[in-house]
């Protein structure tokens, strides 16, 4: 703001010492230039204004929708905590129990978590993805005594969401800070 004025007071200077020196009779030749540059400036402070007013009222919008978004990870992680966990939680069954209780599990929870994970994001949602698969092939790692593998790659998967947890967390108060909304 301050600068286009700067400008403007400088061409009307410039014009108005152009016209004593040399004697200018006619000044609409002067009064366009000047008009001209103050519509280029006022054109462009106008475009910026819009410009932070959109910016700002995203990062408004955005503000109102992380909470939803962070409640709907941690509903998330609890259905992913069970497959990070199971090979704990199924230590006393046989295998045929566990395959019942991870496929009852599947059953109850998949269509749930799939709709969660895709009002959150695409990431989120092949996370998901990933996870059911891992999960039905739970019994399969058993039985070729690869439970290490599994819990390697649920051990990732399960990182993966607290970190897209974290990150929604961090934005959400950027944000606050950057809206100076007092949590």
């Amino acid at each position: 703001m301050f600068i286009s004025l700067l400008i403007l007071n400088m061409l009307i200077i410039f014009f108005g010492v152009y016209s004593y020196f040399f004697s200018v009779k006619d000044y609409t030749l002067i009064a366009g230039i000047i008009a001209f540059w103050g519509a280029i400036i006022g054109g462009y402070l106008t475009w910026r204004g819009v410009e932070y007013n959109i910016k700002h009222q995203k990062a408004k919008d955005r503000y109102k929708k992380l909470p939803d978004e962070i409640k709907k990870c941690w509903k998330l992680n609890k259905y992913i905590s069970f497959g990070y966990f199971i090979s704990n939680l199924t230590k006393e069954l046989d295998i045929n129990e566990t395959d019942d209780k991870i496929m009852e599990f599947i059953d109850e929870t998949e269509e749930i978590a799939t709709e969660i994970a895709l009002d959150i994001s695409p990431e989120m949602y092949k996370l998901t993805m990933k996870y059911y698969t891992l999960l039905e092939d739970y019994v399969a790692y058993v039985k070729r005594n690869k439970v290490d593998i599994y819990n390697e790659n649920m051990r990732e998967i399960y990182n993966k969401s607290c970190f897209i947890l974290q990150e929604y967390e961090t934005e959400y108060e950027t944000l606050a800070e950057s809206l100076n909304v007092k949590m």
